[in-house]
């Protein structure tokens, strides 16, 4: 039994070890490259499009769709009173941005990021639960519901600090902020009103013709339940992945 631990004990390492290295496609940047804030850019850009797939070797995984467990969205104050309970809200097409702007500051014990990227859409799949109140009007229904943002930017702020682990340096996120800018939104949200599908088309109908006022109203939630899991998922690669191997 004792033999059987130690075997055991001894692959873990040895995988762990094996899924400290960059894997080779992946690009990496000197930090005392006179250019490294482009080369971070460039490389950043090539990243997030083959995070797609994750990254089997570290036990990363895919980015496609991009999954919040869950997110609540309380009464507003506005034209918007409705309590909004989303589950399952997976995000389509966040690893198919392109940065536009982009800049990057490095010192021995932090990295700070700032960029923008621009998606074609960024599509939301989820269950829904509604109950409340839209520009003085009822709803209530449960059910499927897709969501596109068209032609969004998201524009974010990205700090990170140095710790220490078993002697080697390793980045962690220390804070993050998030901006999402849509051109503008679409909705679908099925069984509404109990299935009552002429009240339902024309809510949705509704819904659409108003859609800022909706997305104000979920804005906040919504970027906050991001950043919460951005930051775990950026940090399950750079607690594998040390320092002196990034840059």
């Amino acid at each position: 039994m004792n033999r059987t631990v130690l075997f055991l004990f001894a692959a873990l390492v040895l995988n762990v070890c094996k899924a400290g290295k960059l894997p080779p496609e992946y690009q990496k940047c000197k930090r005392d490259d006179p250019n490294f804030t482009k080369c971070l850019e460039s490389a950043i850009q090539d990243a997030w499009g083959r995070l797609e797939n994750g990254i089997p070797s570290l036990k990363v995984p895919s980015l496609h769709p991009f999954n919040v467990p869950s997110l609540t969205v309380g009464e507003g104050k506005g034209a918007v009173n409705l309590k909004q309970h989303y589950t399952n809200y997976d995000l389509y097409g966040f690893s198919k941005g392109n940065i536009e702007k982009f800049n990057a500051k490095l010192t021995p014990t932090d990295l700070k990021l700032e960029f923008e990227i621009k998606y074609p859409e960024l599509r939301a799949e989820a269950d829904y639960k509604f109950d409340g109140q839209i520009l003085a009007l009822p709803i209530v229904g449960d059910g499927k519901c897709v969501i596109k943002m068209l032609n969004p930017f998201v524009k974010a702020e990205i700090e990170f600090e140095t710790f220490e682990r078993k002697g080697e340096k390793y980045l962690k996120v220390k804070k993050i902020k998030l901006k999402i800018v849509p051109e503008k939104m679409v909705a679908k949200f099925e069984n509404l009103f109990n299935g009552n599908a002429e009240l339902g088309d024309t809510m949705n109908r509704l819904i659409n013709e108003n859609w800022q006022v909706l997305f104000e109203d979920i804005e906040g939630p919504i970027t906050e339940s991001t950043e919460v899991v951005l930051a775990d998922y950026t940090d399950r690669f750079l607690s594998k992945v040390p320092y002196d191997e990034l840059f």
